[in-house]
């Protein structure tokens, strides 16, 4: 080194040669190390796979469409930051609103593709923002918006929905229906003649009035003078004051199994800035070509273009605004329907049993019918409670009580009360329980009228689980209603017009029948059978099969030869004749039915062979079969299916089931195979969740369509939009469930 300093020594040509080397391979060496510590990185970043393939790797959907919005006072602007390479479908964005009315957006410019599958399809790239007008909106109203994109390398997402709360607002612009009113002001076999009128300084736009015709087949419109304006910064052809459209009618398809509607759209607005969304007026053309008037809407509000279900138009008419007491009375008289149904029938052998079941004295009137008041409010109550967590939790309780494990603990109860009518054994209390309570008895102390309310509760749990039009019109109340007494009332109402033949059968079942005897002993045994038809009633809620119809045939086998066997013992009469043909007519009948149900499950012709047989196994074979469903799994998947569907211009039907629900079992077997079903929902495409497990992906679809019990059936036009007021819940008899399909689901 002494010598380096010096300057007294001189590298060889070869040692310059080995240190260039040395430089060299350090410099290899950290490049190296550096790429090695790159690739480690990549590699463990990196899915087996994706190593061996050279199929692309996508973003995730809040990733590719990054979502973000803010309210400017009447101005909703929703922005979308996009990743290179996708991009958002404009035809693919929808509104729904929730306590808010919001206008026509305001799209950037966008570009256009083709599409292999859709041809020309308008798109957005990169980011973008759309502008909502917001016409009214109360605080937290909602607005639901779904929006569907895809990325050039070849993945389509399926479609998101986002909601947005708002802030409320009053813009000073009219609602919809308050600024354009559509009528019908002449329809007969050579035209049919439209009036919009329109509020003053609002206008409707020429170009977007459209109709649409089930069974007429109508010429091309002339319009009422129009003027032009500047819309959008697009000079358009506008109506102000009114606008009169006339269709020449060109031929009318009288055999068409169509109802004839006519459908008119048409595009308002309040100034050249701001214009509303499609707002649509439905009227139905009788044989006669008379037409009624219904009023015309938003669509983006209600759907009034499609026919509605019996539980919508009885929830508008207890929401109207009528006197509470009207209200109340129709669910009073619309429970006393109820109280002639399955719902309600166990409680008749019950309530008997409490008032005239033992027969040692004449019970008084009076006492009669206040024990009958107090097992009707047990049921009430309870009835009423039961509804408001049925509106409030949704499927979850409904499913609870229809669960196959609760439903076989009510089956072997009444069985148990059944063996018990039949003298198998006795169903008492110790004996000084039993004691203290007959001292008791005679002075009706309270104990006595708890115990018969504790039955009334019971028989509310028993009744509970039923779905009915009434019932669901209720809940919808209870839903929409802001006050939980009022629905509590209301459900109570109901409850007490169950209860009224409940409380006559009562009072007059002691009184009216003769003094204490054997027949005493009959209708002990009489009531035994009908608490086996309870029993066989929540069998067939989550077993439907040709078998359990073997259920009923012997027990009416059982029934009238018991009848008969008795009646035998009892003095000439003519009212024993009387009811030996009852008897008989009842074991003739029984039998034929037991007959055709062995023949229906293929045991007679196997065993006998008889020469009906071919014709069972004929008239089995022509049961026509329903298109296949389409499963959806899931909320994001039905959304997925139903974009695919409207895509190819098909609307919707979705069935919601469960395993425990018996009424959808029904639908399945006797509604959705009938000929005018299949043929009413030709153009739509069938689709089905299962509902039974109240899982999380459940639970979600049930929260975004507020199912309020099963079965649902709901309908999704050609926009992706639901007819909400078309939904159908609870069973619906095959010709009663097509016509509605048909009218609701017009075919193209």
């Amino acid at each position: 080194m002494a010598l380096i300093a010096k300057g007294l020594y001189k590298p060889s040509k070869s040692n310059t040669h080995i240190g260039y080397l040395r430089k060299k391979l350090s410099l290899s060496f950290v490049l190296f190390v550096t790429l090695l510590s790159v690739s480690v990185h990549s590699f463990a970043q990196s899915t087996p796979e994706s190593l061996f393939s050279d199929a692309p790797s996508f973003l995730k959907v809040d990733e590719a469409f990054g979502f973000d919005y803010e309210q400017k006072g009447d101005k909703l602007i929703v922005k979308w930051k996009i990743a290179d390479g996708y991009y958002l479908y404009k035809k693919q964005f929808k509104t729904a609103t929730k306590g808010a009315v919001v206008g026509k957006p305001s799209y950037p410019a966008h570009e256009q593709i083709e599409d292999e599958f859709f041809g020309t399809s308008d798109v957005f790239f990169n980011d973008m923002e759309v502008s909502y007008p917001i016409i009214q909106a109360n605080q937290d109203g909602s607005l639901k918006l779904r929006f569907q994109g895809c990325a050039k390398a070849g993945l389509c997402y399926p479609p998101t929905t986002k909601v947005i709360f708002l802030e409320a607002i009053e813009s000073g612009f009219l609602l919809p229906e308050k600024a354009f009113v559509a009528s019908l002001t002449k329809s007969d076999d050579s035209e049919i003649v439209f009036t919009v009128s329109v509020a003053d300084n609002y206008f409707i736009t020429k170009d977007s009035i459209k109709i649409d015709a089930m069974v007429h087949e109508l010429g091309e419109p002339q319009f009422s003078q129009s003027t032009s304006t500047n819309v959008n910064g697009e000079t358009k052809s506008v109506f102000f004051e009114q606008a009169t459209i006339t269709y020449p009618v060109l031929s009318i398809d009288k055999e068409s199994e169509s109802a004839p509607f006519i459908e008119l759209s048409y595009e308002g607005c309040a100034n050249e800035n701001l214009c509303y969304q499609t707002s649509t007026f439905n009227i139905n053309v009788d044989e006669h070509n008379d037409a009624f008037n219904q009023s015309a809407s938003s669509a983006t509000l209600a759907d009034n273009s499609t026919p509605v279900s019996s539980q919508f138009l009885l929830a508008d008419q207890l929401l109207s605004d009528q006197s509470i007491f009207i209200s109340l009375g129709i669910l009073a008289l619309l429970g006393l329907g109820l109280a002639f149904t399955p719902c309600v029938y166990p409680m008749y052998p019950i309530l008997s049993s409490i008032v005239i079941g033992k027969g040692k004295k004449e019970i008084k009137t009076s006492h009669a019918f206040a024990l009958s008041f107090v097992y009707v409010q047990g049921m009430a109550i309870t009835y009423s409670v039961l509804g408001l967590v049925v509106a409030s939790a949704g499927l979850q309780f409904q499913a609870a009580l229809q669960h196959p494990v609760l439903l076989s603990v009510f089956i072997v109860l009444f069985v148990a009360l059944a063996l018990a009518m039949f003298g198998l054994y006795e169903i008492q209390m110790p004996s000084k329980w039993q004691n203290k309570l007959n001292s008791l008895s005679d002075g009706q102390k309270q104990g006595n009228y708890v115990g018969v309310f504790i039955m009334g509760v019971v028989s509310g749990l028993v009744a509970s689980p039923c779905t009915t039009a009434p019932l669901t019109a209720v809940l919808i109340v209870v839903a929409q209603s802001d006050s939980l007494v009022f629905g509590f009332f209301s459900l109570y109402a109901l409850s007490i017009g169950m209860g009224i033949p409940l409380i006559l059968f009562g009072v007059t079942g002691g009184k009216l029948l003769p003094k204490a005897g054997a027949w005493m002993n009959v209708i002990k045994v009489t009531f035994g059978f009908m608490m086996l038809t309870v029993a066989i009633l929540f069998v067939e809620r989550f077993i439907i099969a040709d078998w359990t119809a073997l259920l009923w045939a012997a027990l009416g086998l059982a029934l009238f030869a018991y009848w008969y066997t008795v009646n035998q013992n009892t003095q000439t009469s003519f009212a024993k004749g009387v009811r030996t043909l009852v008897s008989l007519s009842g074991l003739v009948l029984a039998v034929i039915f037991t007959i055709q149900t062995l023949q229906k499950i293929d045991v007679i012709p196997t065993l006998i062979g008889t020469a009906s047989a071919p014709s069972v196994h004929t008239n089995t074979s022509q049961i026509q079969s329903h298109p296949e469903f389409i499963v959806v799994r899931n909320l994001a998947d039905f959304n997925e299916k139903l974009a695919n569907a409207n895509n190819q211009g098909k609307s919707v039907m979705i069935d919601l089931f469960a395993d425990w629900c018996v009424a959808c079992k029904e639908f399945e077997k006797y509604t959705f195979p009938n000929p005018e079903v299949i043929n009413a929902l030709s153009q739509a495409v069938w689709m089905q969740i299962d509902l039974t497990d109240n899982t999380p992906d459940n639970l979600e679809f049930q929260e975004e369509f507020g199912i309020v019990g099963l079965p649902t059936i709901m309908f999704f036009n050609t926009t992706g939009e639901e007819l909400t007021r078309a939904r159908v819940t609870g069973f619906m008899k095959a010709n009663e469930f097509a016509s509605h399909a048909k009218n609701t689901l017009p075919k193209n």
